[in-house]
């Protein structure tokens, strides 16, 4: 648990680090090519929490690298296209890990993510308009994409991270009531031979 802790903070300083660099490029490639690999590994770690099934197999193909480079890249409108998609599987995101929460965070979890995504949808059309516009002051509105999008991923891999350890919590309680099931019997050794 503690290496994939690490992970996460690791993965959200180079994340902090890659947005706020790429960003400064005007087509915004730099970016989308930046967030792929950070949306295909959300979305995997995601999927690897859900038992398995047909949800979980979805959830591999709907965030496998293929699907969301095809997603980001191959979106009409440029630049604008691009980061509405982005802003789009953020949202996805963002959703499965709420639904898959627990019940008591949910209220929190929405309103973080409302914030951040009315917070996306003032930044997006500033930073755009500013680079199209070729302003000098640009770099303000970049920054603070940047920064936005970088705390929206910091924000899910919190959420991923919680989540993982409600999936370590629901198996160990599975566990413990096994446990007492097999101690309330006569014969204790049937049990733990049969899981």
């Amino acid at each position: 648990m503690t290496c994939v802790c690490v992970c996460v903070c690791v993965c959200a300083c180079v994340c902090i680090i890659l947005c706020a660099l790429s960003l400064q490029s005007p087509g915004l490639s730099g970016l989308i090519s930046t967030v792929i690999p950070l949306i295909k590994e959300l979305g995997q770690e995601l999927a690897e929490v859900i038992p398995q099934g047909p949800t979980r197999t979805a959830l591999e193909s709907e965030f496998s690298e293929d699907t969301v480079s095809d997603a980001l890249t191959g979106t009409a409108g440029g630049a604008g296209g691009a980061l509405a998609a982005l802003a789009g599987r953020l949202q996805r995101l963002a959703t499965l890990l709420v639904s898959n929460g627990a019940p008591a965070r949910e209220a929190a979890s929405r309103a973080a993510h409302a914030a951040l995504a009315s917070q996306l949808g003032t930044e997006v059309p500033a930073a755009l308009g500013a680079l199209a516009a070729g302003d000098a002051g640009a770099s303000a509105e970049v920054a603070a994409l940047a920064t936005t999008i970088a705390r929206a991923f910091r924000l899910l891999l919190a959420e991923l991270k919680l989540l993982k350890i409600d999936a370590a919590n629901a198996r160990m309680n599975a566990l413990t009531q096994q446990v007492r099931v097999c101690y309330t019997h006569a014969t204790h050794s049937s049990c733990l031979t049969h899981p």
